[in-house]
């Protein structure tokens, strides 16, 4: 996977068993950049290209763009409406096929039983397992997480639920001390998520970094 924007003239190759990084001290260079690849995540154009096996790919398909760590949704539309069509199609799966059905007869039952006495005639339509999962709000639990652990589990979700992704990351290691920056990375490479850290200055250099620099006067390093 390969990362090019024309006025960087490095083009940033992205790996697995790295963590990739750029520093761009330049603040133009740096906002141009990063919000190039936010607009083209929101489906606008844009001058950045993105490459899988030297075939450019739409943006918004295969990038992620944190900008923020502090609203890194766990949560998002998208991922719990997959979430609740997997775990439907669980629920009606053999090891749990009779279970949902004598659960979804239960609650017709119930609420037949509420309904009978009424003035007026009422009605209800059929109940399924995946209105049963929205009716409960599902989600996924991310209180008492700490940054780095927040990172690496907003990762395997979105992987698993919305495929795999280039992750970049604006900015996030201000948040992060050395050593734990270093036992996060760790986590990334043995996942094998596909990562890019970008900063506006230099940090601590990690094991298997690959690491990128754009200085305040745009010469590259």
């Amino acid at each position: 996977m390969k990362l090019a924007y024309p006025k960087i003239n490095h083009v940033i190759e992205i790996h697995k068993n790295q963590i990739n990084s750029i520093v761009i001290e330049n603040p133009s260079l740096m906002y141009q950049f990063v919000e190039d690849m936010r607009q083209q995540v929101d489906k606008q154009g844009g001058k950045a290209v993105l490459s899988i096996e030297e075939e450019p790919v739409e943006i918004y398909k295969y990038l992620e763009l944190i900008t923020d760590v502090y609203h890194m949704d766990l949560n998002s539309k998208a991922v719990v409406t997959k979430l609740t069509d997997s775990l439907g199609k669980k629920a009606v799966e053999p090891e749990y096929y009779e279970k949902t059905m004598q659960l979804i007869s239960d609650m017709q039952q119930y609420i037949n039983d509420l309904v009978w006495d009424m003035d007026t005639d009422v009605q209800f339509g059929e109940i399924s397992a995946k209105q049963i999962l929205k009716a409960v709000n599902i989600s996924f639990a991310d209180v008492d997480l700490g940054l780095e652990e927040k990172i690496v589990e907003y990762l395997t979700i979105h992987r698993k639920f919305l495929g795999n992704k280039l992750f970049v990351f604006v900015n996030a290691r201000s948040y992060i001390s050395g050593d734990c920056f270093e036992a996060l990375a760790e986590t990334l490479i043995a996942h094998e998520f596909t990562v890019l850290f970008i900063d506006n200055k230099e940090y601590p250099k990690v094991s298997e970094e690959n690491r990128w620099i754009i200085d305040i006067d745009l010469c590259e390093f």
